[in-house]
This record gives C-alpha cells, structure tokens and sequence, in this order.
C-alpha cells in the first residue's frame, strides 16, 4: 500500500500576518515528514513529491507523482483575504471533483478539526475548473488514476490557530491522528513491536547462526565491548552493530550539518531533548553508537549520550 504525500509549497512561502515565524511551506513541511513517520509505522510505503524544501515543482507534476499510490494528499494551512480574521478556523478538504477521496477527506477534516479544536465545523469542498479540478496537484493525481485531497489545516491568519501549529507536540500529535485515521480507512494495522525484553544485542558469527551466539546485552557499547574477533554484534531485528572484522563499523564520528539539531532521550520526536545537550550545530561531532529506525545513538564529548534524526549526521 503506497501513499503520496506533498508539502504544499517551498522555501519561505505564506508567511502569516498573525505571527512572523510561521511560514505555511515550513509548517507543512515539518508536518509532511512526521506523517511518512507514522504512515510508515503501519506498514505503508510513503513517497514524497519533493526530496527537500527548498525544491520547486509544478502543481500538476506533483500530482502525477502519485502514479501508483492508493492515495495522494497535499498539505496546507489556509487564510483569508485581508490579513488577521481570529473568527474564521475551520478546517477544509479540496477533493477531486471525481469524488474518489471523498470518504476519507471526510474522516481526515472531521479528526483534524477535532484534534485542533476549531470552533467552525469542519467541510469537504471540490472546485471545478475548465479542465476538470482547479487545482493542478489534484488534476494531476486524477491523471494517473489516483484518489486526490487537499488538506488545508485551519487558518494561518487566525492568530490562535497559528500559534497551536507552531507547537511541535502539537503537529506531532496531528501526524500521530492523521495516519490512524489513513490506516483505519485502508484496514492497516500497526506491526508488534518485539517486547521489551527481547531488544537484546546479540554477538555471534552470523545472524543466521544462532547456535554460534556467544551472548546478548541490553546496552550496546557492553556488546561491542565483549565481541572477539570473527563475530559479529547484531540488534534484535539482525542489523549488524558493530564488526570486529570492520572497524568502519560503529563506533565512528560524525559532523552535524545543520544548526539546532535536537538530541532526543530516545529515537522519535515524542521524545524530548536530552537536558545536558540539548542541540547540535553544524560542524559539531559526535560518536555514533548505533542506529535505530532513521535515527543514531550519538555520544557528546565522550559522556553525553542522545538521538539525532540520520539526515543531520556526515560521517567523518
């Protein structure tokens, strides 16, 4: 099961009258990313129709890019002529004119609304144009056979509503609702999570020879600490950690390439910053222990030990 998903707009687009920091291209971006997260924990396969935000396409090309996909859906925060209006914060759906996205437009409007607490109720629309759909991304999702929605997320000329999208646990529970309400619609269910206990690291010669495992830690610098040579640390899902054959293998130093990068107490944005470093800039280094999902356990400075999303880090 394949979804595309678009960020509405690139670079510095739609700043709001209401607050200066919010720009709808870089609130939806961020938004765009966590959703892919939480699609991709149900199993889904994600695409995006750009690879970063600074990238422009045309409307209908992103649409096209759906090509394949059950679903394609474009973020937006909406506004109103005339600048700050705090009365108006319902939250629409723009969906094909075909009607093919209007059952799950309807779910998605009815759970955002919910979730953002706007006053207005919440409405699916559709707008014709001369060649079908008025707006291209849907038109051109509708070109390669694929069920197309707008998602506009309230109003960013409303001040209050600005204010609650610029909250990251806020946008992170919106993602966290947004693909529940995707995976119900398509009968996807979330695959178990091994337990707890069972997240071991396992030294052994290969993966697939279990009866060469000469033993499992719960803490990995332990594992790699005990691997002799001709073995090999796996995680509980059979990556390798760490090869004492290789040494390029983890540990290895990294540099930041961005400027207040959040280190996690654990992998994944529901966790928060870790409080003795709490940010990485660019050119910083670090120790990268290990890697769980898209994100790598780094040391600090040889004691301050957190999570940073894989994007940020260049090995050195």
């Amino acid at each position: 099961m394949k979804i595309c998903l678009d960020a509405g707009h690139y670079g510095n687009y739609n700043q709001s009258p209401a607050n200066k920091e919010y720009y709808e291209s870089k609130v939806m971006w961020k938004l765009m990313l966590l959703l892919k997260k939480y699609l991709e924990e149900y199993g889904f396969e994600v695409i995006t129709t750009r690879s970063d935000q600074g990238q422009n396409l045309g409307v209908y090309e992103r649409g096209k890019k759906a090509a394949g996909c059950a679903l394609f859906l474009s973020l937006h925060s909406n506004a109103v002529a005339g600048g700050i209006n705090n009365n108006i914060d319902y939250v629409t759906s723009y969906a094909a004119v075909n009607g093919s996205a209007d059952a799950i437009a309807q779910r998605l409007v009815e759970k955002i609304a919910e979730v953002m607490g706007t006053k207005q109720p919440s409405r699916v629309e559709h707008r014709q144009g001369t060649r079908g759909d008025y707006y291209g991304v849907l038109r051109g999702a509708t070109s390669v056979g694929v069920p197309g929605a707008i998602l506009e997320h309230s109003f960013h000329t409303n001040e209050k509503m600005t204010q609650w999208l610029l909250k990251d646990e806020n946008l992170d529970r919106l993602a966290r609702e947004e693909a529940k309400v995707i995976a119900e619609y398509f009968g996807m269910q979330k695959p178990v999570s091994p337990p707890e206990e069972k997240r071991w690291y396992r030294i052994r010669k290969k993966w697939e020879d279990a009866a060469s495992q000469v033993g499992a830690y719960e803490n990995l610098q332990r594992a790699i600490k005990a691997c002799p040579v001709g073995y090999a640390v796996f995680d509980w899902k059979g990556n390798v950690m760490y090869d004492h054959e290789n040494l390029s293998a983890y540990p290895y130093v990294a540099k930041c390439t961005g400027n207040s990068v959040n280190v996690r107490k654990g992998p994944g944005t529901e966790y928060g910053n870790i409080s003795a470093w709490p940010k990485l800039n660019k050119g910083n280094l670090v120790d990268v222990l290990g890697k769980e999902g898209s994100w790598y356990k780094v040391r600090i400075q040889g004691k301050y030990e957190g999570y940073v999303v894989e994007k940020y880090l260049w090995r050195v």
